[in-house]
């Protein structure tokens, strides 16, 4: 494992990879912020040493499928309303995508010399 990646970090990553698992069966929606690990740590200070943030160069997770799932609901469905894979299958490919990612970055953070 990359010895510039934290315990914390890299088990934030793990939780953000188990929130997308959820999303995309259906068990859970994406609150932001909210419910992500990442975010929780490195939101409030605009991201940085994200290593979605120091992987993408972007802040907020852009330029990441996350921006196609959010601007997706925020565009297509009332703010407020339950909005899951399973009340839109539409979302589950693009959730599927964020997971995918999600789980890709963590292989390349493990293997990194």
């Amino acid at each position: 494992m990359n010895e510039h990646l934290s315990k914390v970090t890299m088990s934030a990553l793990n939780g953000s990879i188990l929130k997308w698992e959820k999303i995309f069966r259906g068990l859970d929606q994406d609150n932001g912020t909210e419910n992500c690990p990442l975010c929780q740590l490195f939101y409030g200070n605009d991201c940085l040493n994200c290593p979605i943030a120091n992987d993408t160069g972007a802040q907020y997770c852009e330029e990441t499928p996350h921006t196609d799932y959010a601007l997706t609901v925020h565009e297509e469905y009332e703010y407020g309303q339950s909005y899951t894979v399973i009340n839109y299958p539409e979302l589950k490919p693009l959730a599927f995508k964020e997971l995918r990612y999600l789980i890709r970055l963590k292989r390349k953070l493990q293997y990194a010399k």
